[in-house]
């Protein structure tokens, strides 16, 4: 498993909380072609933390590690670039 982006898998198995195919929400092709911002609403709209993508709290009480880009809690997946909001 890659910590890059740290997702993690409830239960033990491979089930997508995206698509329910037999893998991660980190590897899932369909999840992965979603804007960051549609990524965003989505992980929402499924009541996941947006840090680990876990089902059972939010991503301030997450113990996973934090954005490695900007060291804020949600996933490196759901990082908006600082170049995209601070467009001059």
């Amino acid at each position: 498993m890659s910590f890059s982006s740290h997702s993690l898998v409830s239960s033990n198995t491979n089930t997508c909380q995206f698509c329910q195919g037999s893998h991660i929400i980190n590897n899932c092709d369909k999840f992965l072609q979603l804007s960051i911002s549609n990524r965003i609403q989505e992980i929402k709209g499924k009541r996941l933390c947006l840090n680990c993508f876990g089902d059972n709290h939010i991503s301030i009480n997450c113990k996973a590690p934090k954005c490695p880009k900007c060291k804020s809690p949600h996933n490196n997946l759901l990082h908006l670039q600082y170049a995209q909001k601070n467009n001059s």
